[in-house]
């Protein structure tokens, strides 16, 4: 899957990100009322009620499907940015679904209840486990950083400051 995001602007006044699908590219939008502009046929955006389940954890009705080849381009508040994060065969990721902004076609998700040393750190009794082959696209507020984590080295980060753990099976 060809998807390229193009950030604009900063978080201060806020940002816009544009995505271009090619042919047979499928993406789920969940905050459709964040595009701002769509090009391409009128087949390739559907919007369409998001099951009990998304509109319960989500707190929205509506997503919006897109298919490619189309261009679009979404507004995101003043104060928030949008990391993309790509899952390869063999890795999953816990991770909040009220703060998931798109996800491809491939991914799959499962409900996921912590263990109460977990839930007493991150404050949240249930994550989503996202694995399969695809791209996420997580909401943030403020900036995001990057780190490798090693299983001989230690390193501590505030639970105020974890958004999320990519775990993969093997440490080499």
């Amino acid at each position: 899957m060809n998807i390229q995001v193009s950030q604009h602007g900063n978080t201060g006044s806020g940002q816009a990100v544009s995505f271009s699908l090619t042919k047979g590219d499928q993406m789920h939008i969940l905050h459709p009322e964040q595009i701002v502009a769509y090009r391409g046929p009128s087949d390739g955006r559907s919007d369409r009620f998001m099951n009990v389940n998304g509109m319960y954890r989500k707190r929205r009705l509506i997503q919006a499907d897109m298919s490619g080849p189309c261009q679009f381009t979404a507004a995101l508040p003043p104060g928030f940015a949008m990391k993309t994060v790509e899952l390869n065969e063999g890795s999953d990721l816990l991770y909040e679904f009220r703060n998931l902004f798109f996800y491809s076609q491939g991914v799959t998700m499962q409900t996921r209840i912590l263990r109460i040393k977990n839930m007493l750190i991150t404050r949240d009794a249930v994550k989503m486990k996202f694995s399969g082959t695809g791209t996420i696209g997580i909401l943030t507020e403020g900036a995001v950083c990057e780190t490798e984590l090693h299983p001989s080295q230690r390193f501590i980060l505030m639970r105020v400051a974890l958004l999320h753990i990519l775990r993969t099976p093997n440490w080499n």
